[in-house]
């Protein structure tokens, strides 16, 4: 796995080896850490930091198990004990951190704990990216936080989190040596799902962006029929259409017909989003070309917009 385990912005590795008997390959091998070098080289450094592992390891998981600022280890080892292995860096002027979590709480289409976010820090001209996942070693799951090593910088200039759904939240000047939880509040609320009947599965529309006058922007249609075509519909208010089995449509103020899907039943289309709707709620629904659907043709979910 890799970590920053002494805080001065590069990554570090740390690494356990096991067998399912004590006379395999690796029986009795310890484990290792490698520190990484100012120029890029990498020194293993296990035993002289105290991690004196020699057990038939299988999993390994990083968390701050003590809330200090830095991340210790958790070893499982084949019918053996499980150790924690603790990181006592010590704090001073070149040790600085910050420790991100995710909360998506009030975005029930993203995963829990922001999973499968990415997480930029910058500071000054340097930038470092740290992804949220679970898979980073064997039968073992890290914490699902972004951590972050930053040497002597005592403020963060610019916090960015770019959401599994392509959104972004930015945050400013926040100071080292804390947690920040950032809440995800994406402009693009979803109001439900479509009409099921497609073969392809039940179509979806996501929305990417953040609405800011002249922004990019990206409708994107998944898990429709292939090769038919589709209408974009928007419109400046909402209908709960109970004849055509309560699925949302909105007002059409707008339509655009005869979309292309492709082969494999989607597309993204892609637009600057206009200045000078501030504040205006829009919303947006796919109809999709589909014999098979429940009254004849296939919808979206729907989408309600508010421009920033």
């Amino acid at each position: 796995m890799g970590v920053d385990f002494n805080h001065d912005t590069i990554i570090d590795i740390a690494e356990t080896n096991g067998d399912s008997s004590a006379s395999g390959t690796f029986a009795n091998e310890r484990s290792y850490l490698w520190m990484q070098q100012a120029n890029g080289q990498y020194l293993e450094q296990s035993a002289v930091s105290g991690l004196n592992h020699l057990m038939r390891g299988r999993g390994m998981i990083n968390l701050d198990i003590d809330n200090d600022g830095d991340q210790d280890l958790v070893i499982w080892a084949n019918d053996q004990n499980c150790t924690l292995w603790r990181n006592d860096l010590a704090s001073g002027a070149d040790t600085n951190w910050l420790r991100v979590f995710l909360d998506t709480s009030n975005e029930p289409h993203l995963a829990p704990n922001g999973y499968g976010s990415e997480v930029w820090v910058t500071v000054g001209s340097d930038s470092w990216m740290r992804n949220i996942d679970g898979g980073d070693n064997f039968l073992s799951m890290s914490e699902l936080s972004a951590h972050f090593g930053l040497g002597t910088a005592t403020t963060v200039d610019e916090l960015k989190v770019v959401w599994a759904d392509g959104t972004e939240t930015v945050l400013t000047n926040l100071a080292t040596n804390q947690d920040v939880t950032v809440v995800a509040d994406s402009p693009w609320n979803d109001l439900g799902n479509g009409l099921a009947g497609t073969p392809a599965g039940k179509p979806r529309l996501t929305g990417h962006g953040t609405l800011e006058p002249l922004s990019d922007v990206i409708l994107t249609l998944t898990g429709a029929q292939p090769n038919t075509t589709f209408s974009l519909i928007l419109g400046v208010g909402q209908l709960n259409a109970t004849f055509k089995q309560g699925v949302m449509v909105p007002t059409v103020d707008v339509i655009i017909s005869g979309l292309p899907t492709l082969t494999y039943g989607m597309i993204s289309i892609p637009f600057v989003w206009p200045a000078g709707i501030s504040g205006s709620s829009l919303y947006w629904q796919y109809w999709i070309s589909d014999a098979g659907g429940s009254v004849g043709f296939s919808a979206t979910n729907g989408l309600e917009t508010v421009s920033q």
